[in-house]
């Protein structure tokens, strides 16, 4: 007869499992790279859809150059609204032309 060994379970990380953990960070590096070797493109087609009339990518462009300048300037600036959310807050700007044909009517 051959003698048995007794297996004891040890917590810890399943063996041939990555982590989500792991996971993560490689895809936030991959997307670091991606940014970084894409810039100029991605500033470039954000610039375009704000001069055809996008606000978001207005939005996002504007809040891309403030955290630029915060980083620049080594010290983080208090928070105070952004002039792209004070523009976004005020009210809807309506077409003069369709508001004077309504009247019209």
């Amino acid at each position: 007869m051959g003698v048995r060994s007794r297996k004891v379970a040890v917590a810890g990380k399943p063996r041939g499992q990555k982590t989500a953990e792991s996971g993560r960070a490689k895809l936030q590096e991959a997307a670091d790279r991606t940014l970084g070797e894409n810039s100029v493109g991605i500033a470039q087609k954000l610039l375009d859809k704000m001069m055809e009339g996008n606000v978001t990518s207005a939005r996002l462009l504007w809040e891309l150059a403030e955290t630029q300048d915060e980083t620049e300037s080594g010290k983080k600036k208090r928070r105070s609204p952004s002039q792209a959310r004070s523009l976004a807050a005020e009210p809807k700007w309506e077409d003069e032309v369709a508001e004077t044909a309504a009247e019209g009517d």
